[in-house]
């Protein structure tokens, strides 16, 4: 509610209503945002508890069981009850009752109670009828967007997986509209076209998915189909003429105002989860600011790691004077951050990829040298809640699960870091990822400290950690960590709970059908 969204203040103000008019409830502070709700509560005389609370567990489960519709109160639904009319000693019941019917209107009441209640029983709601909710066939299968006939001299270019636009298809669109040809862009599976000169497709993750896409795209277009990208060969290169070319921003709506692109390429070091040292080898200068910007003053860098390039002070001393705002979105390696350096990142104005707010990124993938990181995270004076300083954190390649509890709280030790968490995806050539002592014999303690550690934002990228944690956990020892799952479910689809334990119990051999599979609650 404190945060304004719709269903919890429309809910908040059925209760206020409820509490005040039939429960004679001093509802006025409850919307003031330093309001203390366990000091109502105290206030609250016993005959009240027992009045309200049963409301508020049936709203509790309401609310849980619907997290996306904007006016929960009136979804229509069963609801069951068992009790006594006890719990409105002081307020009559049949008033009571009438007080459930209009916080629930929509819902059915099956209500248990003893034999001499039934004359208590008001007349109007158990004369109401309700109507039962539409039965809606399954959706129709989603058309893909229709790109229009492409005729001779026109170039089709697939984004097959990327999230951020593909420096690669902008190269070649520039590349063949100088030679006259048009280009147009599909994302994704949006390629439904009758007839096309070449298509190029680039992948960019090696993942079940984008492999489905990719046949598929080899099975419409046959021998018109060019693909490339690190999801598919590491070693594939543009040709040099068209590498070298300023990308063609016009392609992507999204770089209207932003650059998109590489200043330098490569890397020094072998880290054995990273494709860079074999797609690009060592740091080397690929483009300047004027080829990359092309006017704008917004730049998305994409660089592997910028500060490993001999030149990288002046890198960033020209951003400064060009008074540049910058996303460096493969992040940066505090390793190599000096006084220098912080003084310079400083200067730079370092934003999130929508550019909506300061944002320094950062990587940490493993335990190594946290004293160093720290002394060189200290250099730049991150301010708590302002800088919003993100560390990218990879797992599942060669981690262990004590690693991970105290990288985790190394991060949440610093002044203003946070946490995005990646999985490792396998790439050709590279390794498959998996470590077979991710646990050890304090699986159980480790867990436990490990859901202790809550960062001020971007839980997300954690929730999605706990769930790849606890399938592991589940294969590992044959059973959930229950306060694991309920750290899961704490707040986002609590309504499938039950469903995802419930899985579980099946694959264990508890209930009927012990051979479903849990993983399509992941």
């Amino acid at each position: 509610m404190r945060k304004g969204r719709l269903p919890a203040v429309r809910t908040m103000e059925l209760l206020r209503a409820f509490f005040r008019t039939d429960c004679g409830v001093d509802t006025e502070r409850w919307t003031d945002g330093d309001v203390s709700f366990a000091e109502e509560w105290k206030k609250l005389s016993p005959w009240q508890i027992q009045a309200v609370a049963p409301v508020i567990d049936a709203v509790r489960h309401l609310l849980d069981a619907t997290p996306h519709d904007l006016n929960p109160m009136e979804r229509p639904g069963v609801m069951l009850w068992r009790f006594s009319p006890s719990f409105c000693r002081d307020l009559r019941f049949n008033e009571w009752l009438k007080a459930l019917d209009r916080l629930f209107p929509s819902m059915q009441f099956v209500v248990a109670l003893p034999a001499d209640a039934k004359e208590t029983l008001p007349r109007e709601p158990g004369e109401k009828r309700l109507m039962l909710p539409a039965v809606v066939a399954g959706n129709a299968k989603t058309r893909p967007l229709h790109l229009g006939r492409m005729g001779a001299g026109e170039i089709l270019l697939i984004d097959v997986d990327g999230n951020i636009p593909n420096v690669a298809l902008m190269k070649l669109s520039a590349f063949y509209r100088r030679e006259g040809f048009k280009t147009r862009l599909a994302r994704r599976e949006r390629w439904d076209v009758e007839s096309v000169e070449q298509v190029f497709a680039s992948c960019t993750f090696h993942c079940d998915t984008s492999r489905k896409r990719m046949a598929r795209l080899q099975k419409r277009f046959g021998e018109r189909l060019r693909a490339g990208g690190s999801g598919l060969d590491l070693k594939l290169r543009l040709p040099a003429g068209i590498e070298a070319m300023p990308a063609d921003y016009s392609l992507y709506d999204e770089t209207a105002e932003k650059a998109v692109g590489f200043l330098t390429r490569g890397c020094p070091f072998a880290c054995p989860f990273c494709l860079v040292p074999i797609k690009e080898g060592l740091p080397k200068q690929v483009s300047d600011f004027d080829d990359l910007l092309q006017g704008r003053t917004k730049l998305v860098l994409l660089d592997d790691n910028i500060l490993s390039h001999p030149r990288a002070d002046q890198f960033l001393e020209e951003m400064a004077a060009r008074k540049l705002e910058v996303n460096f979105n493969q992040t940066l390696d505090l390793r190599l951050v000096d006084r220098t350096r912080a003084g310079l990142l400083r200067r730079i104005s370092c934003r999130n990829y929508r550019f909506s707010r300061v944002n320094y990124h950062f990587s940490l993938n493993g335990t190594g040298n946290l004293d160093l990181l720290r002394r060189n995270y200290d250099y730049p004076g991150f301010r708590n809640r302002e800088d919003n300083v993100e560390f990218v954190c990879m797992y599942g390649f060669d981690t262990t699960l004590a690693g991970d509890v105290e990288r985790f709280q190394f991060l949440r030790s610093l002044s203003g870091g946070y946490v995005f968490l990646q999985e490792y995806m396998p790439i050709p050539g590279g390794g498959e990822g998996g470590n077979p002592a991710f646990f050890d014999d304090r699986a159980e303690e480790l867990v436990n400290q490990l859901i202790k550690i809550c960062f001020p934002q971007n839980m997300k990228s954690m929730e999605k950690y706990y769930r790849w944690l606890s399938r592991l956990y589940f294969e590992k020892f044959g059973t959930l960590h229950m306060p694991l799952v309920d750290t899961i479910f704490r707040y986002n689809h609590r309504d499938r709970k039950g469903m995802y334990i419930a899985a579980h119990e099946k694959a264990q051999g508890k209930g009927p059908g012990a051979m479903v599979s849990p993983r399509r609650f992941y």
